[in-house]
């Protein structure tokens, strides 16, 4: 299940994201090829995907939970991870909204269509922006039990945690020819994170007991 949310979430990200990726004025959601030619179908198919996806990762999440041996871990870990996935679909929500907004309203020739766009960025972000910290908690929480020998997965499997592999896409995107593709790739950076954990923890193989002592 986690892995077809991180598909159904990745894949909508991309398909938000794949447009020109100049950077118009200071908002750094609007880029110059939501501007003319941008299917403003895309939004709504990108939001669709993320919902089904959000779904999805419920099932993938709970049994990343079931790898914690520690109870206590355990629960930490499912609590904030199933209640961040408000925020999940929070920011999804607020990038296709604004994404839409601004190129439905450059297309129909409004004048004020970044200015618009960009006030709505600046009212809402400030909401918005802390799900990004909330979202990390469980992930911090999983790795660190993965450190610590306190899951069946072995240590070495934190080499593709979410955590980690946020930071190395991310330098690699920026490094990258920054084309429509790298773009729209950059934009599901968190859900190829995902899918890379998920099936890392189903092809390694888990320790024993006594591994973990």
């Amino acid at each position: 299940m986690g892995i077809l949310g991180a598909l159904l979430m990745g894949s909508g990200d991309w398909l938000l994201g794949y447009a020109d990726p100049a950077i118009v004025g200071n908002c750094p959601i609007l880029r110059a090829g939501y501007a003319q030619g941008y299917a403003l179908w895309r939004p709504a198919a990108a939001m669709v995907a993320g919902d089904v996806g959000a779904l999805c990762y419920l099932g993938g999440l709970w049994g990343m939970s079931l790898t914690i041996r520690d109870k206590r871990l355990r629960k930490a870990f499912w609590i904030t991870a199933a209640a961040s996935l408000f925020g999940w679909l929070l920011i999804h929500y607020f990038f296709c909204q604004i994404i839409y907004q601004y190129a439905w309203l450059s297309q129909a020739g409004d004048p004020l269509a970044y200015d618009s766009a960009a006030a709505v960025y600046s009212a809402f972000y400030p909401a918005v922006g802390p799900w990004y910290l909330i979202m990390a908690i469980p992930f911090v929480i999983h790795l660190a039990a993965t450190l610590r020998g306190r899951t069946v997965l072995t240590r070495r499997t934190a080499l593709f945690h979410p955590v980690v592999w946020m930071v190395l896409l991310n330098m690699t995107f920026s490094l990258l020819p920054q084309t429509p593709f790298i773009y729209g790739l950059r934009m599901g950076a968190m859900s190829e994170t995902m899918l890379i954990w998920f099936i890392t923890a189903l092809a390694l193989p888990a320790r024993g007991k006594d591994a973990a002592q």
